[in-house]
């Protein structure tokens, strides 16, 4: 499969960090880009899209009961939410808006739920969030993951607007990296994709 040159990026920094035994969750799964690499590199997954025809299409191909594919959005309450579909009708998001602020109007009501609830029993060490700019909603309901448990999220952070948000993970003990694994300071500005992780991760520049 080719890939942009940013998901090569993030597939060889994922790799760099994996262990086999892990346990992994793909947040916004998508199509899949992602969730292929965490399948081929990682023991047993959970996936969770919001899109209900992504959704399918993902139960379709992944057939090895090591992945478990959620159909609904992941954010901080649980219940429903509107997602709200973009140009494509194969991306999208709960915010109501595109990354340019114009609103989104064609949308549905999907099942969404916190990660706190759903790993409440399970073996979680793997986070990957990719979900159009309310990945600060999936930190909002996963605060007991982030203070009790010691994973490593891999995030895109999508809008400068919501970027003060991170003073709470630093709060926690968190550090920010790079996909070069550069540690940033608190004082940074918003990387597009990152590590987030109490851990510290190897730099290897």
């Amino acid at each position: 499969m080719n890939h942009p040159d940013w998901i090569r990026k993030q597939h060889d920094a994922i790799r760099k960090i994996a262990k086999p035994d892990w346990h992994y969750a793909d947040v916004g799964a998508c199509k899949g880009e992602i969730l292929i690499l965490l399948h081929e590199i990682m023991d047993k997954g959970y996936a969770f899209e919001a899109n209900p025809t992504n959704a399918a299409t993902l139960q379709q191909y992944f057939i090895d009961p090591k992945v478990t594919i959620i159909s609904s959005a992941v954010g901080n309450m649980n219940g429903e939410a509107s997602f709200y579909f973009g140009n494509n009708q194969e991306e999208g998001s709960l915010l109501g808006h595109d990354m340019n602020f114009t609103p989104l109007s064609d949308s549905i009501m999907v099942p969404s739920l916190t990660l706190d609830t759903y790993f409440k029993d399970k073996k979680i060490d793997f986070i990957k969030v990719d979900v159009e700019g309310s990945e600060w909603e999936v930190f909002g309901g996963s605060m007991k993951l982030l203070k009790e448990k010691d994973i490593i999220w891999q995030v895109e952070f999508h809008l400068d607007e919501h970027w003060d948000q991170r003073h709470f993970l630093y709060d926690l003990g968190y550090s920010i990296y790079d996909l070069d694994f550069n540690k940033l300071s608190v004082d940074d500005p918003r990387p597009y994709l990152a590590f987030v992780s109490k851990q510290e991760l190897p730099n290897e520049n």
